[in-house]
């Protein structure tokens, strides 16, 4: 092992390959922890490590238990990878140490299961969508106007976006005229740490701080381009914001606090499933915040300020709500746009998504 190894270079890169879905098998040769100049075995080891694999598993690699679990000893002390047993009886990276969350059944997370979307209800394909409308929306600079500008918090250094792809964010500094690459697996990782924590450090190897190689910069598209998502608290420190537009009481619903008459309950019943926010982020989780009468996406009209922002509507009837009623978040609600829910109530009826879209299609506007 080099003596000037970079662990937590070891530790983030690790964090990416955990939570990238389109990670490629590993081939033979040096992998991301320098292991691999000796036949591959230890390598092998490491990949299976990130998803998970039995005893069994890691035997074909090396032939002994005492051989694999020297391994593991070796991760821990020369890249603070500890590794553990999951209730599932497989062998993976200690997600809590690299500051993961935990899969719902309780054992460490695995690829396609559970992530910071549990807690926030935006999967972080919304995410990166938001982010690329927000790089795509920023200022540009008199120096070179046919690209967008994003300027870091602390010093202010101006950063061209080049290209906003698959691949991630490629950037180019004024200070140094360097272009670098941001991949989307680093943009996960700090969306990840900041769903987790509420807060992360720009500071490159203090505490908090996911990644100390592009801190500054990927700081600055937070707050930038998703201000309505993540705030800065000085020029070292970003926050998770409150996600107000899903969560806010629409103004043109009752509430509660309203005066409520004799037969009014059911609608006011109704009408809170629609104003629930867990429900709501349910709801806007699994189908998008765009509405499925019409198409309109508040983030495409108004960009990442309304980025996420979206009514619900119930669709059972109120025949068919009784007091044991349970919401079902997927199968009974829709993401629908104030317009086409003003119609969908219009004259104090319920009418279906497919009659409002055959309303709207009647009218020759494009829908």
């Amino acid at each position: 092992m080099p003596p000037d190894r970079d662990i937590e270079r070891d530790k983030a890169e690790t964090r990416w390959l955990i939570l990238d879905r389109n990670r490629p098998p590993y081939t033979g040769g040096v992998n991301w922890l320098g292991h691999g100049t000796q036949g591959g075995r230890d390598a092998a080891i490491d990949y299976l490590l990130l998803d998970g694999a039995t005893m069994d598993q890691l035997l074909r690699e090396r032939g002994t238990e005492a051989s694999v679990r020297s391994h593991f000893q070796s991760l821990k002390t020369l890249h603070d990878l500890p590794v553990t047993r999951g209730q599932d009886g497989k062998y993976r990276f200690d997600r809590k140490h690299l500051v993961l969350p935990d899969a719902p059944d309780g054992s460490s997370l695995v690829r396609g299961s559970a992530t910071p979307e549990e807690e926030t209800g935006t999967p972080f394909d919304q995410i990166w969508k938001e982010l690329q409308v927000g790089l795509v929306r920023q200022p540009r600079c008199p120096e070179h106007p046919e690209f967008p500008c994003v300027h870091t918090l602390s010093e202010g250094v101006r950063n061209d976006v080049l290209a906003v792809g698959e691949d991630g964010v490629r950037l180019r500094s004024h200070r140094s005229e360097n272009e670098r690459l941001i991949p989307v697996r680093c943009l996960r990782t700090w969306w990840t740490h900041l769903v987790r924590h509420g807060k992360a450090s720009l500071v490159p190897g203090a505490p908090g701080n996911p990644d100390r190689q592009n801190s500054k910069v990927v700081g600055a598209i937070w707050v930038r381009c998703l201000p309505n998502r993540v705030r800065s608290v000085g020029p070292d420190r970003i926050v998770l914001a409150p996600v107000r537009p899903l969560d806010d009481p629409l103004p043109e619903e009752v509430t509660e606090s309203a005066g409520l008459v004799e037969g009014a309950v059911r609608t006011v019943m109704v009408n809170a499933y629609e104003r629930s926010p867990v429900a709501r982020r349910r709801c806007v989780a699994h189908y998008g915040p765009v509405c499925v009468v019409c198409g309109f996406d508040f983030a495409a009209v108004y960009g990442p300020l309304a980025a996420g922002y979206t009514h619900v509507h119930h669709l059972k009837p109120l025949s068919e709500v009784g007091a044991a009623y349970e919401i079902d978040p997927v199968a009974d609600l829709r993401p629908v746009c104030p317009n086409c829910h003003a119609v969908i109530h219009l004259g104090g009826g319920c009418r279906s998504i497919e009659e409002v879209r055959r309303l709207l299609g009647s009218t020759g506007k494009p829908r």
